[in-house]
């Protein structure tokens, strides 16, 4: 189990790697993909992300929970925000 959390963790360590970029890219170039286009998206992802690694070391309950939640509803917003364009 504990390299599969490893995993998991080299996964979110790249995610906010790349985002971090992305962000770099686009204010020095001010071109590329807006921060605020992909914010909520990749925030969702984090969120399951974590709620995973919670899962799999046998965190508590309620703090998976709160990350589905919190996945979902970043989720729902970044759609409303989309179909709004």
């Amino acid at each position: 189990m504990g390299g599969i959390v490893l995993l998991v963790d080299g996964i979110i360590a790249l995610t906010l790697v790349e985002f971090a970029v992305l962000i770099w890219l686009y204010r020095r170039r001010q071109s590329g993909i807006s921060p605020n286009e992909i914010g909520l998206n990749i925030a969702s992802g984090l969120a399951l992300m974590i709620a995973l690694r919670i899962a799999l070391t046998g965190g508590q309950h309620w703090a998976m929970l709160a990350c589905l939640a919190t996945a979902g509803l970043l989720h729902g917003l970044d759609i409303i925000r989309r179909w709004r364009r």
